[in-house]
This record gives structure tokens, sequence and C-alpha cells, in this order.
């Protein structure tokens, strides 16, 4: 099973700790093993305390991952795995025939930058920023969405996820938004294959400054509002 158990992409819902219990009973009970993604679990904003369900592992059954590029730097691609030991040759094998090997200069110097406490600096002022970008994100969404929309406070991470009236047509209110130099991720994108009725959008605001926020959703407020108030009086949705 691979699953991203916290604040996951593009959602944002997170498993409750029962939960996690619960998936890591029925993987020691079909003998399968769990994937867990655990890319952005240290962007809790609001103290959810959620427990990695490697930490509940007591059968290796949890192949960890964690990421460095959502947090330091995107062109970063460094990470590391926390893997059951039966596995680890596998692993090792697979990453070598895949890439040969990830740089040993970048791994030393950002072991070395690590050492030195500087990622613990970083990850407090990157927390800090992006606490204050989802804070700003949930007020706006609460003062401008129109009463139709819905969408799900995570709680922490980098992405909100809404969904849609039906008759907002997401395509059109894509191309409306662009214009408008707002950009979001189609529901659709996320799945392997389109169910008929999808109409969700995800926002992130990792990459937006602070004081764009208020005025980017209330523009797409309006322009949900307005593609979803031209379709219920005349059937068709207008293309800006």
């Amino acid at each position: 099973m691979y699953i991203i158990p916290s604040f996951q992409n593009p959602t944002g819902i997170s498993y409750s700790n029962e939960k996690r219990k619960e998936i890591l009973a029925l993987a020691e009970k079909y003998n399968a093993y769990i994937i867990e993604d655990d890319y952005v679990s240290g962007l809790d904003f609001e103290n959810m305390d959620f427990k990695p369900i490697k930490s509940l592992d007591k059968s290796d059954r949890v192949i960890f991952l964690k990421s460095f590029s959502k947090i330091f730097m995107p062109g970063l691609r460094l990470g590391f795995m926390v893997v059951p030991s039966g596995l680890k040759g596998y692993i090792i094998e697979a990453k070598h025939a895949t890439d040969i090997s990830t740089s040993g200069l970048i791994q030393r110097a950002f072991d070395l930058y690590i050492r030195k406490g500087m990622w613990d600096e970083h990850f407090k002022l990157m927390f800090d920023i992006y606490k204050e970008r989802y804070y700003k994100t949930i007020k706006a969404l609460e003062s401008f969405l129109p009463q139709n929309v819905q969408f799900h406070k995570p709680g922490g991470g980098l992405n909100i996820w809404l969904d849609l009236p039906s008759s907002c047509l997401v395509s059109s209110l894509l191309k409306a938004a662009s214009a408008e130099n707002i950009v979001f991720a189609p529901g659709r994108i996320f799945y392997s294959s389109t169910p008929t009725k999808l109409n969700n959008i995800r926002l992130s605001f990792a990459a937006v400054h602070t004081g764009e926020i208020e005025r980017g959703i209330k523009k797409l407020s309006e322009l949900i509002s307005y593609f979803d108030r031209s379709k219920s009086l005349t059937g068709n949705v207008p293309i800006l």
C-alpha cells in the first residue's frame, strides 16, 4: 500500500492515529508492506500530533520515505528511506540500477548542513512562513468563497482541496484564472481515470507571497461565482 497519511497531496486529508494502527494491522494480517510517504508531516500548524506509522511498526512492515525538497529546496532531489531489514539489499540494488547513485558531494554537503544545526534553523523559518500563508489562505477562503463551495481545513501541509458546484466548469475557470495570474491544479490530473462528475481543484500556497493571497482568493471566488451564476441562469458557461 502506498499512502500519504499526513496532509495528503492533493486533498490535505490526514489519517487519525487510530486509523494508522488499523492500516498497520491490515498489513500484518495480509503479509503486505506499506510505503509511507511522509513528505510534509512536520508542517503541522494546528498541533494535531500525528504519529508516523513507522513509529508503530513492530513487524517491519513499513517502508518510510522522507523528502527534503518541499522544505529546503525543490531543486535538491534528496531524501531518505527507513526500510525493513529484509528489503535493504533489494532496494539498494534497485536504486543503483535506476540512477547509479545519488551525488556523494551533495550528500556530504547536506550532512554537514544538518550537523551544524542549519537545517533546524531553516525548518523553523519555513514553518513560520508556511503557517502564516496557511492561516491567511483559510481566512480568505472563509471570507470570499461562495457558500456552495466546500473545503476541508487540513491543519497543515501545503494544499487546500476545493469542491466546486457542478455548474462551474473547471476547464473554463482555469483559463479565466490564468488570465488573472492565478494558478491551481484541476482535480482530474490526480486520477488515473477521470470520474465523470469530478469538479475539484487543488490550491497550493507554498510559493505565494502572503500579501498576494487575499487578492488571489477574492478574485478566484468572484470567478467561481460568475461561472456558476451564468450556468444556472443561461445553461451555458461563458468563456472570459
